[in-house]
């Protein structure tokens, strides 16, 4: 970290956050969280995790979600945030804070997969993981697959993950139309998690944090069913992040509940610095972004069935159309005989 950024954050912000998690209709929860007060090694549940003074070693909150129909799935989320436990517990400073932070997750990966390659029972697990190292004033989100955070800011919700999936990859390659990408198949493919590959990319973005702000980190049972604005609404509406996660939850189990869904809320207070908008330049900041590219290169057959499927999809569903409008007209010119 620069000077500049240095005299910037010489505070510390309180943290208040919570977590929930539900299996929805699914058999397991393969989801894990964690909230970590870094400095103390308070986690979890326990008051000192839930309410605490960002100390001099920062705050890690974490979701990571278990691939579904992979082998142990639950097993690979959990080695996720036990890795970074271990790894970053009372070791982040502001000179070695963004550099330990990327390695911890790269060792994750690598122990996920060197595990993975033990056991044919294993073979093939892997978990998504979005994290955020609060550090002074600052907020370091990285990610790998598609579990997201958001930014909940002055009552409007921001995505700042940007999701790792097929289809979303292919949408902003501009490859699939957003209209062909809704008939395609793949819809829940991700393109890359941990532990399924012996190296990742990690995207991480910086964001300069306001007084106030809520940090909400979840996995896609939650975002499928409760769109970015409505989990603004309930931050700003509901009293304490406790609240608003225990409703955030429900209102996904009454939209059907498919997936397991987890979501992490910590509300940032004590912030001196301040910004004046969410569009500033020093408020949010891309540091290392996801490339599709590398995997598409890869998997080129990826891409051709996609594309073939989804315009196969869209030319029957136009069929359909005309075929539906040339019958209303003809039963109209028949009622008029």
């Amino acid at each position: 970290m620069n000077k500049r950024r240095r005299k910037k954050s010489l505070n510390r912000p309180h943290v208040s956050a919570y977590a929930a998690s539900h299996p929805g209709r699914r058999e397991r929860n393969e989801d894990q969280w964690l909230i970590l007060d870094l400095t103390t090694g308070a986690r979890g549940l326990v008051q000192e995790a839930l309410e605490h003074d960002v100390g001099p070693h920062g705050t890690l909150l974490a979701v990571a979600d278990g691939l579904g129909g992979a082998p142990a799935g639950e097993f690979a989320s959990a080695l996720a945030v036990e890795s970074l436990f271990r790894d970053l517990r009372g070791r982040v400073t502001a000179h070695t804070a963004l550099h330990l932070y990327y390695q911890a997750i790269k060792r994750a990966n690598r122990w996920i997969w060197e595990v993975a390659q033990t056991d044919d029972m294993l073979h093939g697990m892997g978990a998504t993981l979005t994290t955020a190292l609060i550090y002074h004033n600052w907020a370091y989100i990285a990610q790998i697959g598609d579990s997201r955070a958001y930014l909940v800011r002055e009552g409007t919700c921001h995505q700042i993950t940007e999701d790792q999936s097929l289809l979303h990859s292919m949408v902003t390659m501009g490859e699939l139309t957003p209209q062909e990408a809704r008939f395609a198949p793949g819809r829940h493919v991700v393109l890359q998690a941990l532990g399924t590959q012996p190296d990742v990319q990690i995207a991480i973005t910086e964001i300069e944090l306001q007084n106030d702000d809520v940090l909400v980190l979840c996995t896609d049972g939650l975002f499928h069913q409760v769109p970015a604005d409505e989990i603004g609404q309930v931050v700003m509406t509901c009293q304490t992040p406790e609240a608003a996660c225990r409703e955030l939850i429900r209102r996904a189990l009454d939209r059907g509940g498919h997936d397991n869904i987890t979501v992490v809320m910590a509300r940032l207070t004590g912030i001196i610095h301040r910004i004046p908008t969410f569009e500033s330049p020093t408020t949010l900041r891309r540091l290392t972004v996801f490339d599709p590219g590398e995997i598409f290169q890869r998997n080129p057959e990826l891409r051709r069935v996609v594309l073939a499927q989804a315009r196969a999809r869209l030319r029957r569903i136009y069929l359909i159309g005309a075929l539906a409008v040339l019958l209303t007209l003809l039963l109209t010119v028949l009622a008029m005989l």
